[in-house]
């Protein structure tokens, strides 16, 4: 599974008769390129977008040796997310 790689940003849609409860997300790589385009809250576009930079963060901190400090739920927790993020 390829994730789309962030960043990510969050707009309204570029076609405003259909509605103003709609949002575009789209990827930062120089063309305009929309991945999601729905009737979303815009707390949801918000997580959406910021998605590929939290699964970053968490496989950075899976790979730091400092983790052994962290309980073993938080552990956990960080492999459940980053395996149901990567299709895993």
């Amino acid at each position: 599974m390829k994730n789309t790689q962030g960043p990510l940003t969050v707009a309204p849609h570029s076609n405003p008769t259909i509605g103003s409860d709609w949002r575009e997300i789209h990827a930062e790589n120089g063309i305009y390129e929309p991945i999601y385009v729905g009737e979303a809250q815009e707390a949801d576009a918000v997580l959406f977008a910021a998605a590929p930079e939290l699964l970053a963060a968490l496989e950075l901190l899976m790979s730091d040796p400092s983790r052994k400090s962290l309980l073993p739920e938080t552990v956990l927790s960080a492999r459940s997310a980053i395996a149901k993020a990567t299709g895993r």
